[in-house]
């Protein structure tokens, strides 16, 4: 801002400054101009009126044919499903009364691909549960693997609504992310349930089977869920856009495993009372096939230490490498 001039009164020297602000046609009206030691008014040489742009600097076509455009955003708290089905009504209702020529055309529609979204997603964390239920029964039994079935709606209620007081949506990220917590909250409530199946066929009671199993493991189980979710605090915490796009992913797991910690401590010991026989058959001391073949597996390993040490570092290395020469694209621009 430069001073436009001074104003001498009786007592002091006042400095008039101006903005310069051309904020209106009048305001440009005004102008002079300073050619050749003479000074013209701007409206002298040039025409100064509001009107469009001949031809439009920027034109918006849909399907070939000028068009209007309208971007329309939902609230933040809203529901984009709900907010695109009541757009869809709305537009109908204003395309009725249209006269004839003009007619209302959807560009973009965010509602339909958030829904096809979380459609895929859920598919997904369907058939993951499934997955997991069918590992369970195999490995655990019928009844073993009904206790820990038992587990995952609790623990995926839990987290539904430490998301909804968190303010969480069901979005691709925290989607994803109770995918991945799945096969990881079933962890601690097999611990337990195996806890109590080794002490049935100790001879002891379902009660003192499932008070051994919470005396037992609920520290141990505990120290191995904090590092679990330790292992998730870079992605929840970076400083940048991926941070920022995925701390949903760091706080649902943390809810997850957290929950899934509790209910193993508290629900399936006592679920494993309901279901779980009282007494069990006491099985063979010895190990089993695939218990001797991991027996063979660690021995050789052990016997060649340099050598498995050499491999994981090169496999370490081929991942840095690779990590350079293929350019990042996970996550969008934010």
């Amino acid at each position: 801002m430069a001073p436009a001039g001074t104003l001498r009164t009786g007592q002091e020297n006042i400095t008039l400054n101006v903005s310069g602000a051309l904020r209106s046609e009048a305001s440009l009206r005004a102008v002079i101009l300073h050619i050749n030691d003479r000074y013209l008014p701007l409206t002298d040489i040039a025409t100064i009126e509001r009107s469009a742009a001949e031809p439009p600097s920027a034109a918006f076509r849909v399907n070939g044919r000028p068009a209007v455009g309208l971007a329309i955003s939902m609230a933040p708290t809203g529901n984009m499903l709900r907010f695109g089905e009541a757009l869809n009504n709305r537009m109908r209702a204003i395309g009725a009364g249209l006269p004839h020529g003009i007619e209302i055309v959807k560009v973009a529609d965010q509602s339909a691909v958030v829904s096809g979204a979380v459609s895929g997603f859920v598919r997904v964390l369907v058939e993951a549960v499934l997955i997991v239920l069918a590992v369970s029964f195999v490995s655990l039994g019928l009844r073993a693997g009904l206790v820990v079935a038992a587990a995952i709606p609790l623990v995926l209620a839990l987290t539904f609504a430490g998301m909804l007081l968190a303010g969480i949506g069901l979005q691709r990220i925290s989607l994803g992310a109770l995918i991945v917590a799945l096969g990881l909250l079933v962890d601690d409530a097999m611990i337990a349930v195996e806890t109590m199946v080794s002490r049935l066929e100790a001879g002891d009671t379902r009660r003192q089977a499932a008070t051994y199993a919470f005396q037992t493991t609920a520290f141990p189980m505990l120290t191995g869920t904090l590092v679990m979710i330790a292992g998730f605090i870079p992605v929840g915490f970076a400083s940048s856009s991926a941070g920022e796009y995925c701390f949903s992913l760091f706080a649902v797991v943390l809810m997850a495993l957290l929950n899934s910690w509790v209910v193993a401590i508290l629900f399936s010991p006592l679920t494993g009372t309901w279901l779980l026989p009282e007494k069990l058959k006491h099985r063979a001391a010895g190990p089993g096939r695939m218990a001797r073949g991991y027996g063979r597996l660690l021995r050789t390993v052990l016997r060649h230490r340099l050598a498995t040490l050499g491999d994981c570092a090169g496999r370490a290395g081929t991942v840095g490498v690779r990590d350079h020469v293929y350019a990042g694209g996970v996550f969008p621009f934010i």
